[in-house]
């Protein structure tokens, strides 16, 4: 989806030898030109794509708000540079990815939202640079080169860290969340707009004033991200995050707009029994539906074969990325097609939630062995294990030395005691390759095991989130036709959540403590009181079993491969097929992750290798 004729040539006679060919991309009817009468900005075009939140206090402090009609977000986001320069985006909120071309000094500006829910790919080749909002529409100029990059795919293989500037395609480059980034006659410079400060502790007179405050500021983070007009569409589980959106749309619109999807195993799955996991939470989000008159409840069987399981290379030509989370389509995609038809324009879910939000506490047991409170430690620790936890001894031990051992010794400790890190287990990289820069470059992005506090957790978990690869979501928004929105990647609510101390959210024992206490107004007690997590695609080795013989093909066909026989474990992938469990008594490390990921990344390593010839 490209701009107007007269948008992509006015870029391309902007920018000259600076963006060549290139021109801004977007959704139909996104992409502005604006000008503003001052002469110093006469020379300026800008590109937008998303939405904005908070107008009102936007325009007034721009000096905007009477104007009449009110500005649309291209002319906010214009007149925002104008007022404030290069520091305008952290004065924005919503979701949005900006290009800015300044004539006069042949000045290239951009800039994604916070937490990248939308996204600029740029490639700059023989003297030509070229932007779009989509890898998918940047990835099919034929200017762009689409060889891969061996390291990236490398880490994501490992499911590793990887930088956020940088996509698994060589020539092809990414602005990262909550970055502005700068091209001009003098190079290319970035700095950060917005980062997360997990040191920061907010303090109240007591926990009632507190949850007042938290209740608030939900409010707000979900009043932003609803649909002005037409049908409000939650994806609703039975966990507290996609709850507490859906009960607090319905206390902020009107009767019969809020329409509740749940998504429940395909019929004949074959599920294994797991007592410490919810397989089935239509029960849970009926309950909520019926605490809330007015609202709509669906359930949405998932797929047992998805089209992204038999056909991927389809999933590929929108999203030209492999996907991590193999299993999701299966039970994701069938919300948003049918979010799409019932007429709704966006699908809200609880994305992010438990990074912050409903976050358990338990860092808090670090940070008191951190601090030398013993006596704390383990009373917190034998509530834990009345509680269903793991053992007190096991837990004081554990948190002790992730308090006191550098990473590096806390590393040959589990070496030394056979020990296999979870996420090597899960990978179906090659063992050489885990040993050279997939694991050595980026160790220090990696954390501890088990972290060490909850400053650190929050960090690296807000890091996670923004180092997610943008496409995911605008792809499936493209095939499905509509948008996900979620509150809990708000900026000002993950600011306020992660400065509330971890006591709050872990005491005597109760895990999520300050989140059931925010929800207690607006959740019944049979999801307030579920200690289980909910599973969604708990049938994913029955689904596999269905394709064991197409799994066993790709395995073969990866191994003719020159770049996915480099870079995946071709033996021990040969292994898993050879010795298929019976039953469902398959481990999702070995299986779920190491065998479909890696399928997966060769399938799409493949589908490259065709396009490139």
């Amino acid at each position: 989806m490209a701009g107007q004729t007269s948008a992509r040539q006015r870029w391309h006679d902007a920018g000259g030898a600076l963006l060549g060919s290139g021109f801004p991309v977007a959704r139909p009817g996104a992409v502005h030109r604006r000008w503003l009468a001052d002469e110093s900005v006469r020379g300026w075009a800008l590109a937008f794509d998303g939405r904005l939140t908070d107008r009102e206090a936007l325009t007034g402090e721009l000096g905007l708000a009477d104007m009449r009609p009110l500005p649309d977000d291209a002319d906010l986001a214009l007149a925002a540079f104008a007022c404030w320069g290069e520091e305008a985006p952290r004065y924005l909120r919503g979701r949005f990815a900006i290009a800015l071309w300044q004539g006069e000094c042949r000045r290239l500006v951009m800039a994604v939202d916070p937490m990248h829910q939308a996204s600029i790919y740029y490639s700059h080749n023989d003297g030509q640079f070229t932007f779009a909002s989509s890898l998918r529409l940047l990835r099919a100029l034929p200017q762009v080169p689409g060889h891969l990059d061996r390291e990236m795919l490398a880490l994501f293989i490992a499911n590793t860290p990887c930088p956020q500037d940088r996509t698994i395609y060589a020539a092809i480059r990414q602005v990262p969340a909550a970055t502005v980034t700068v091209i001009d006659g003098d190079g290319q410079r970035a700095h950060r707009y917005w980062r997360i400060d997990p040191g920061r502790r907010l303090r109240f007179s007591d926990e009632g004033e507190l949850v007042e405050a938290a209740r608030a500021v939900l409010d707000r983070a979900v009043a932003r991200i609803l649909p002005e007009r037409g049908p409000v569409v939650v994806a609703l589980s039975g966990g507290l995050d996609s709850t507490a959106i859906a009960a607090t749309a319905a206390r902020l619109t009107d009767a019969g707009r809020i329409t509740a999807l749940t998504t429940t195993p395909a019929p004949d799955a074959r599920i294994p029994a797991m007592p410490s996991r919810v397989t089935n939470e239509a029960a849970l989000a009926r309950d909520l539906v019926a605490m809330h008159p007015g609202m709509r409840h669906e359930v949405v069987a998932a797929d047992l074969v998805h089209g992204a399981d038999t056909d991927p290379e389809a999933v590929f030509a929108m999203m030209p990325v492999p996907w991590r989370a193999v299993h999701g389509f299966s039970w994701y995609v069938p919300l948003c097609m049918r979010t799409a038809a019932v007429g709704a324009g966006a699908m809200l879910d609880g994305d992010g939630g438990n990074t912050l939000f409903s976050r358990t506490g338990l860092d808090r047991l670090t940070d008191l062995a951190r601090r030398g409170h013993l006596p704390s430690l383990l009373r917190e620790a034998r509530a834990l294990e009345r509680n269903g936890g793991r053992p007190a001894w096991h837990e004081v031990r554990a948190r002790l030395a992730a308090a006191v051992l550098p990473s590096w010794l806390q590393t040959r400790i589990l070496r030394w005691r056979g020990t296999e890190r979870p996420w090597r287990q899960a990978s179906a990289l090659r063992p050489e390759l885990h040993r050279s820069f997939a694991t050595r470059r980026w160790r220090d992005l990696e954390p501890a095991v088990p972290y060490r506090g909850s400053a650190e957790r929050i960090r690296t978990w807000v890091a996670e989130l923004q180092h997610r690869p943008g496409e995911y979501r605008p792809s499936i928004e493209h095939m499905c036709g509509i948008q996900i929105r979620s509150p809990f990647v708000d900026p000002e609510l993950m600011s306020f959540f992660a400065a509330i101390p971890e006591h709050h959210f872990l005491r005597d024992g109760e895990t999520r403590r300050l989140t059931r206490m925010i929800l207690a107004d607006r959740v019944p007690a049979s999801v307030l009181g579920e200690r289980r997590r909910g599973l969604q695609g708990g049938e994913w080795f029955h689904r596999m079993s269905l394709r064991r013989e197409q799994i066993a093909a790709d395995v073969e066909a990866a191994a003719r491969s020159p770049l996915a026989s480099e870079l995946l474990d071709i033996p021990r992938l040969r292994r898993l097929v050879a010795d298929w469990p019976e039953g469902d008594g398959a481990s999702f490390r070995d299986y779920g992750a190491a065998l479909a990921r890696g399928v997966h990344v060769a399938r799409f390593i493949r589908w490259t290798e065709g396009r490139n010839d």
